[in-house]
């Protein structure tokens, strides 16, 4: 095995531990993330520092997020205000998640009907693309979340683009898709791909990625 694709291993295991402690703090009550779990493969725990550490990564990222999806006037009940719209605050908004990871945070947005309106968009490595897709797919609360099909004798709310050899997965609201964000063209068509709108209002959001790229490597333009 190369070292390069040690090292793309070594990163990718840091999702998993991710997410397990994620939901070792949210079990202890630090927060609530009632999805987490479906993508946490064994059982474990964490000191207090852990947990805590946790619980302030998880709050400030959502503290953004709401943040962001204020100033684009989204409101959990979907209308938007005169106000909103006299400022152009009407807008639909997208959130892409660089190194998503096994995060579960879509899933807590869509279930307090707070997802963005334009979209949320997930990128990571094939193989944690192909184990997230996975897990997803096996739960059926989570399908239920993203409008999938669950009995075969219900139809369907929502459209499932899976095609063959896509490791990914693309519904109205959300995607999950593959790319190496080490190479900046590559990754650009991959969002144009998946329906990223460059001209709408749009939080990116890179959480601990960053700081495994080896230097040079360029990632935006």
């Amino acid at each position: 095995m190369s070292s390069q694709r040690e090292h793309e291993k070594a990163v990718m295991a840091t999702s998993e531990d991710a997410a397990l402690c994620k939901s070792i703090a949210s079990s202890k009550g630090y927060y609530q993330d009632p999805f987490i779990h479906v993508f946490v493969s064994r059982s474990g725990s964490r000191p207090p520092l852990i947990n805590r550490g946790h619980y302030a990564r998880v709050t400030a990222v959502r503290n953004v997020i709401f943040q962001f999806l204020e100033a684009c006037g989204n409101n959990s009940d979907d209308s938007s205000s005169e106000s909103d719209l006299a400022h152009g605050q009407n807008l639909r908004e997208q959130i892409v998640i660089l190194g998503s990871g096994l995060d579960s945070t879509f899933f807590y947005l869509k279930n307090m009907s707070k997802q963005p309106r334009g979209g949320y968009f997930e990128v990571d490595f094939d193989d944690v693309v192909k184990f997230k897709k996975d897990r997803i797919m096996r739960s059926d609360a989570l399908k239920k979340i993203l409008e999938i099909q669950i009995d075969e004798s219900e139809e369907p709310e929502t459209e499932v683009d899976d095609k063959e050899g896509d490791l990914g997965l693309r519904t109205r609201e959300y995607t999950l898709l593959s790319c190496d964000m080490r190479n900046c063209q590559e990754l650009e068509a991959a969002l144009g791909s998946a329906g990223v709108d460059f001209s709408a209002p749009t939080l990116f959001i890179s959480e601990c990625v960053l700081i495994y790229m080896k230097p040079g490597t360029r990632t935006v333009e």
